[in-house]
């Protein structure tokens, strides 16, 4: 029994030990933030390490010294408390104003671009996006861009930006399989040309806006004729540009038709769902979830099994947000499905977690031993978030056997949550 205890005694040490070791590592990387400016990922792992636990003298001290940067710090740290809140149009109005004084910020620059993506202004995406590009190596920002050109039309600029990540990373299957995706959509439609300045940057202008010159006049007469007329006029056009062969003009259409909850408009969009373009259909999933009406439902369930993944992610995170107890299920064998991309996996575990938290738990213990190391570092900061404790022994013991150190970091301080919890 003695032994036991010591060996007990040893293993907490060791635990204690390997803490710290892992908060000085995370201190030199913020100082290296700082050091380059990204304050906000600098701010963000303070507040991680603070509730860690670990190192809280040096943690203060390290965030009154970006504070003291400037006023414009308070700015950026407001932007991300409304981010985090989804308040994302007072977000994107901070992040503007913070950028001004730190344009160095990466942080701040892919917020600010994931935030426009969600207000589906997909040519300021671009521009943040190529804002980035400068900043950092990090490949998943051609990945990102090239989603922001497929949704304008322009497949030859995605088609460039998926060719960037397949020089550096020839084996990157989900670049080559979009790829293969945009020569697809190429026989379909055709390539959009996108002109360059001199610097060799993207001039965007949609020819979808030149294409509804004409409507945006007959809009502009409609208004003069009374909020009623201009209103009921915007709607039939829209309805009617569902059924455009362009592409570009059905998006455009679904998205004019944001809003507007009458059910006929509603059952012309459930109609979009089976829309041959893949953007389309996601544009619709988008418009549906915001509409506050839970018929679209039953219609967006066959779409968590979409051959295009970006329908399904769109559709995993949409029905997230309806909390809709008849996604359940859907979701829970989408989560179980080892072939899925990872992105998508960890979406619908959000969503899952978002409409019925109480069956995560005895999907965790599963994941611990996913494949994927994403999924995995989930698994173990799901169990400490939701203090399941009945889930303890399974950490401990994958701690053991895991072979990647980012995932036994995640596993060691999801161990140490429980530790602080019971003293």
């Amino acid at each position: 029994m003695e032994l036991s205890d010591n060996k007990k005694e040893n293993h907490e040490s060791l635990l204690e030990e390997d803490k710290l070791f892992t908060g000085a590592i995370r201190l030199i990387k913020i100082d290296n933030l700082i050091k380059n400016c990204n304050f906000l990922e600098a701010v963000e792992n303070l507040y991680s390490l603070d509730q860690d636990g670990l190192l809280k003298d040096e943690s203060k001290a390290l965030l009154t010294q970006i504070k003291n940067k400037g006023d414009y710090i308070e700015k950026g740290i407001q932007a991300m408390y409304f981010y985090k809140n989804k308040d994302y149009e007072t977000a994107l109005k901070y992040f503007e104003t913070y950028l001004q004084y730190n344009p160095k910020d990466r942080k701040a620059w892919l917020l600010k671009a994931e935030i426009e993506e969600k207000y589906y202004l997909f040519e300021k995406a671009i521009e943040s996006y190529e804002k980035l590009e400068k900043l950092t190596e990090d490949l998943t920002i051609y990945r990102k861009k090239a989603y922001c050109f497929l949704r304008l039309g322009q497949i030859q600029e995605t088609i460039k930006c998926l060719d960037c990540i397949i020089e550096q990373q020839p084996d990157n299957k989900d670049a080559i399989e979009f790829k293969k995706y945009c020569f697809l959509q190429y026989r379909q439609s055709g390539f959009v040309d996108v002109k360059r300045d001199e610097k060799g940057r993207c001039i965007l202008k949609s020819t979808l806006q030149k294409k509804l010159k004409i409507v945006e006049i007959i809009l502009l007469s409609l208004i003069i004729s009374g909020f009623l007329v201009y209103f009921l006029g915007k709607t039939s056009m829209a309805l009617s540009g569902l059924k455009h062969e362009d592409s570009a003009v059905r998006i455009k259409s679904i998205i004019a038709l944001r809003g507007n909850n009458r059910e006929d408009v509603i059952n012309k969009l459930i109609e979009t769902l089976n829309d041959k373009n893949p953007s389309v259909r996601a544009t619709t999933v988008r418009i549906l979830g915001d509409s506050g009406s839970t018929k679209p439902v039953e219609y967006l369930l066959p779409l968590i099994k979409d051959k295009d993944w970006s329908v399904r992610k769109t559709t995993v995170e949409v029905l997230g947000q309806m909390k809709d107890s008849r996604a359940t299920e859907p979701i829970i064998e989408l989560i179980k499905n080892s072939e899925e991309q990872v992105s998508i996996r960890l979406k619908a575990l959000h969503s899952l977690e978002n409409i019925d938290s109480a069956k995560l738990s005895p999907l965790l213990p599963v994941l611990l031993a996913d494949s994927q190391p994403k999924i995995r570092m989930y698994s173990a900061r799901t169990i400490a978030k939701f203090s399941l404790k009945n889930h303890l022994s399974e950490l401990k013991a994958r701690l053991k056997m895991e072979t990647d150190p980012e995932v036994s970091d995640v596993i060691v301080r999801a161990i140490s949550k429980f530790k602080e919890k019971d003293k």
